[in-house]
């Protein structure tokens, strides 16, 4: 018999999926040609299959080298990572993205891409700029990757951290036009930042400066006097103002009212301005730039204006030679405005500051007198200044004079009256009296020239006193060894001297200060050393006639003795005189007082004596026991030495 046959099936519980391929990986971006910026967060995407794990992703910043640093190690395999982005900036970066399991599955960017930077760089100000507070200046930058507005910073006193906004927030154009304020400064720097990336900013390389125009009266400044219808100068400095300035005067300051001198001159520091009337005590200058008004400046205190005066007029006659004892200095002063002030200014020739002695009235129609001294031996210059009520003055030159130490012996051969005076109307005269120096050498101290006090006028100028040696033919003037000029005669109030005979003083000092050592005979010649000016030198004519008096003419180049009948000569005696010593030993005694040796020795005419020591007769003398200055000198406590000898040494110095 036949059976039925049923076929037995089953269906699986759930679906199953049948792979047709392995597992991939592919990465979308950045695939090649996108910029990416450093912190920005960008996203990095990539699709997969059969890749059920997580993924690696890694960076390449100079593909295709085998570099590659790792962004993350693992992350879920979800197709995109967000990435902020890190430097260094690239051109040929690539990204890797790896299966962390299944390692061989991954891919790489199909092409570079590039990392940069969002920059800003300042150009301008960016050191060593000068720029005016007040002008209109560009402030620039360049940037890169930067496209939101920028903030724009000062700094005055960089390496500070101070900074003031110039501006919160402008366009990113590359360039601001800022009208620079103040302060001025030296040190100063310009920021510019992003407003959204503030961490991209930039600063100026070095420092700038920022300066002022500035203005500044220098003349009139206060306290000038200036007179109407004369050319003053009105002077200014300035700082970074180049145009031209405007020129003002105020004659009634603080008042407002101010008048034009004039509208528009150049910039030089320097205007030559004819003072206009009216007169003022309180006038001002004010000085200002034509386009920057507001750059001015004012005289700091007031200046006058004043009416036409002339300075002060001073007579005076050169002093002559002084000895240490108070003199007096006299001059004859008139001034058309009055109320001047007149002073005599004295210093020695090697001190810097003068001294100064108040002229006073004496009584005299416009003469005015000061004591001076007594003053130290020495070399002196002087000069008199007298000043008016409106401020103008008057120096007289500058004249010098000797003070000297009175010394020895006088000798002359007139018998100090004088019966005439001669002088010559052509330069190169001389006259002249001889002296003889004694056995010994001579040290000439001082000398005396006898001037008419009244001829040829009694207006009086220096007169030249020269030292001739005794050597020329015949004995007459030869070798010039000193010179020297001097006032003619000394200061007197109530002008001349009623008598019409006058001394002027001559000190003779050589190069140390010491009176002049002469080893021979020698002259003294007196003559004028200005072509214009004469003196006329006395002569005595009543003493006897000792043929010690000599004339030089100039026509002939010629000595002649007063009693050699010629044309220039006039019988008699100079009255020329001179002050010495001669330099002999002295005659010494010596005696004995207690346990000191007493020296007294006989007057030589010398100032001051110097003593020598020896132990043996013979010396040598170069035991300098001391000086002294009169006949006697005392060696204390030398008896108690077994022997010494002495020499005593006439000397012009201690």
């Amino acid at each position: 018999r036949a059976a039925n046959n049923t076929a037995v099936s089953d269906v699986s519980n759930a679906n199953f999926t049948i792979i047709s391929s392995g597992p991939s990986l592919t990465v979308t971006a950045p695939d090649g040609g996108e910029t990416w910026l450093i912190s920005d967060v960008n996203n990095i995407t990539w699709t997969s299959a059969n890749l059920p794990e997580n993924v690696k992703i890694e960076l390449n910043r100079s593909y295709p080298s085998v570099t590659w640093e790792t962004i993350i190690a693992s992350t879920a395999n979800t197709g995109t990572y967000p990435w902020t982005v890190t430097g260094a900036t690239t051109s040929t970066a690539r990204v890797r993205i790896t299966g962390t399991v299944q390692t061989t599955v991954g891919d790489t960017s199909n092409a570079n891409f590039t990392i940069g930077a969002r920059t800003v760089t300042v150009t301008l100000p960016n050191g060593g700029e000068n720029w005016i507070i007040g002008d209109a200046n560009n402030i620039t930058w360049t940037s890169q990757n930067l496209t939101e507005n920028v903030k724009l910073e000062l700094n005055r006193s960089y390496p500070s951290v101070t900074w003031e906004t110039i501006i919160a927030s402008t366009a990113n154009t590359g360039s601001y036009a800022w009208t620079v304020t103040g302060a001025a400064t030296a040190t100063a720097r310009v920021r510019v930042s992003g407003v959204t990336h503030t961490a991209v900013m930039d600063t100026s390389n070095a420092n700038f400066t920022i300066g002022a125009r500035t203005v500044t009266v220098t003349v009139p400044n206060g306290g000038e006097n200036w007179t109407i219808g004369n050319a003053s100068n009105i002077t200014w400095t300035s700082l970074n103002l180049t145009e031209n300035v405007k020129i003002e005067l105020n004659r009634s300051y603080p008042s407002l009212t101010w008048e034009t001198i004039i509208a528009s001159t150049g910039n030089t520091g320097s205007y030559a301005w004819t003072v206009t009337a009216a007169a003022t005590s309180t006038a001002r200058v004010r000085i200002s730039g034509v386009t920057h008004t507001a750059v001015m400046d004012t005289s700091n205190a007031n200046f006058t204006i004043m009416n036409v005066n002339l300075p002060p007029l001073i007579a005076h006659d050169p002093l002559d030679d002084q000895n240490p004892v108070a003199f007096t200095a006299t001059a004859f002063v008139t001034d058309d405005a009055g109320g001047f002030v007149t002073r005599f200014f004295y210093k020695t020739i090697v001190a810097v500051n003068y001294d100064s002695l108040l002229m006073s009235a004496t009584g005299n129609p416009d003469e005015f007198s000061a004591t001076v001294g007594p003053l130290t031996a020495g070399s002196y210059e002087y000069f008199l200044r007298s000043i008016d009520a409106g401020g103008l003055a008057t120096v007289t030159a500058i004249y010098n004079f000797e003070v000297g130490e009175t010394c020895g012996t006088e000798q002359g051969d007139d018998d100090g009256a004088a019966e005439a005076s001669h002088w010559a109307a052509e330069p190169g005269f001389r006259w002249a009296a001889k002296f003889d120096h004694g056995t010994s050498d001579y040290a000439l101290c001082e000398g005396l020239v006898g001037i008419s006090a009244i001829n040829p006028s009694t207006t009086h100028t220096s007169i030249l006193v020269e030292i001739f040696l005794a050597d020329g033919l015949g004995g007459l003037p030869g070798t010039l060894v000193y010179s020297k000029t001097v006032g003619s005669i000394g200061n007197v109030i109530g002008g001349v001297p009623a008598d019409p005979a006058s001394w002027a003083t001559v000190i003779f000092r050589d190069a140390f200060g010491n009176p002049l050592s002469l080893a021979t005979d020698f002259y003294v010649a007196v003559s004028n050393p200005d072509s214009g000016n004469y003196e006329a030198f006395l002569e005595d004519t009543s003493s006897a006639h000792l043929g010690r008096s000599y004339v030089f003419d100039p026509c002939d180049n010629q000595w002649y003795s007063e009693l050699s009948g010629d044309s220039s000569a006039r019988p008699g005696n100079r009255m020329i005189r001179v002050s010495g010593f001669t330099l002999s030993a002295p005659t010494v005694v010596i005696q004995r007082s207690g346990n000191d040796i007493r020296l007294d020795w006989n007057s030589t005419g010398a100032p001051y004596y110097r003593i020598y020591s020896a132990t043996t007769p013979g010396g040598p003398f170069t035991t300098f026991e001391g000086s002294a200055a009169t006949n006697s000198f005392t060696d204390v406590g030398a008896f108690v030495d077994d022997k010494k000898f002495y020499v005593v040494y006439s000397s012009t110095s201690p």
